[in-house]
């Protein structure tokens, strides 16, 4: 019986280290994170407007009530993606901005939420 339990605890140990070296590395943590007094619908259109010029694949869609997620498609995988939320459930609260970009990615794509959430 106890080598069954020492087989489990190492069993377990060899996994929980495997899953310690997941990550998504080209995300390592967001560009921006961070609140706005601008409102969730104005934010995003803003958003969607500034990127389209240099990235016309970019998409910024309404979820639910309020709730805006997208992303810039890059070759493999997306350059950059972005959420904006309501601060809160207040209506006027203002936004919260979510923006998380792969590495090496150009830094116009920040600099556009930046001047928008000002």
């Amino acid at each position: 019986m106890k080598g069954i339990r020492i087989a489990l605890l190492g069993s377990c140990i060899s996994l929980l280290a495997g899953c310690a070296g997941i990550t998504l590395p080209e995300y390592h943590k967001p560009a921006i994170e961070r609140d706005s007094d601008i409102q969730p619908k104005q934010l995003a259109n803003c958003i969607i407007n500034g990127w389209k010029g240099p990235y016309p694949a970019a998409n910024l869609t309404e979820s639910d009530a309020d709730y805006y997620f997208g992303a810039i498609p890059g070759p493999d995988a997306p350059k950059a993606k972005i959420s904006v939320t309501p601060r809160s459930l207040d209506s006027n609260s203002g936004s919260r901005v979510t923006l998380r970009v792969a590495q090496g990615t150009s830094a116009d794509i920040v600099t556009i939420v930046e001047q928008c959430m000002r």
